[in-house]
């Protein structure tokens, strides 16, 4: 779908879904909400260019994942130096009563790694074929099928970790069923991207002007 016309129309329509795949990477739908609100203010200063793209919804959940996947390695960065400094082995995973909802897809998905969890996402969430994939991300097809165990027979698969193997139909309802009520959070206000927009142009550095020689 193009969208030409208003940013908050864009921003209404795809909010939700950025919300529920930026979750299913960080396991805590408040960062996720912080995440697509600040990939959405990217959007919005870059919007006279972005909506003129044939799909500028996967610009924005280009720029929602990567900042997800560099908010959860420095959540990791700094579990582990609290461990070492507290002693322990590792640190407490998430437990039930999440904001999100802790369910055995959910656990499996935050013990993969996180491109790991990044193909997932992007494969049963985004409906992204693997060649997309390995674009979106940089990796080469035969590695982005790595995120997905393929299981004896065919068209079917297990997510590592998960204790089963499902067929490829079975496990992506049970995505939909888990991001349902994520792709409906109501977004905030298109005021408040507008700010965080403001906020960014105004901490952009100054252009200096030509040295001429």
């Amino acid at each position: 779908m193009r969208h030409r016309g208003e940013f908050g129309d864009f921003y209404e329509a795809n909010y939700g879904r950025i919300v529920a795949m930026t979750a299913a990477l960080l396991g805590d739908r408040h960062e996720a909400e912080d995440v697509a609100q600040e990939a959405f203010a990217r959007a919005l200063t870059r919007w006279s260019r972005l909506a003129g793209y044939e799909l500028p919804e996967a610009w924005v959940r280009r720029v929602a994942l990567r900042i997800a996947i560099d908010s959860g390695r420095r959540r990791r960065r700094a579990r582990a130096t609290a461990a070492r400094l507290e002693g322990q082995r590792q640190s407490p995973g998430p437990e039930p009563g999440d904001a999100i909802g802790f369910t055995a897809l959910e656990a499996a998905l935050l013990r993969l790694p996180l491109r790991e969890r990044e193909v997932l996402v992007l494969h049963y969430l985004a409906d992204l074929p693997v060649e997309a994939i390995a674009r979106d991300c940089g990796l080469p097809p035969a590695r982005s099928r790595r995120g997905w165990r393929p299981a004896p027979g065919a068209g079917t698969s297990a997510v590592p970790g998960g204790g089963g193997v499902m067929t490829d139909q079975q496990l992506r309802e049970q995505f939909d069923d888990w991001a349902r009520p994520l792709r409906g959070t109501v977004p905030p206000p298109v005021t408040v991207i507008r700010r965080r927009a403001r906020q960014r142009t105004a901490r952009r550095p100054p252009r200096l002007p030509p040295r001429w020689p």
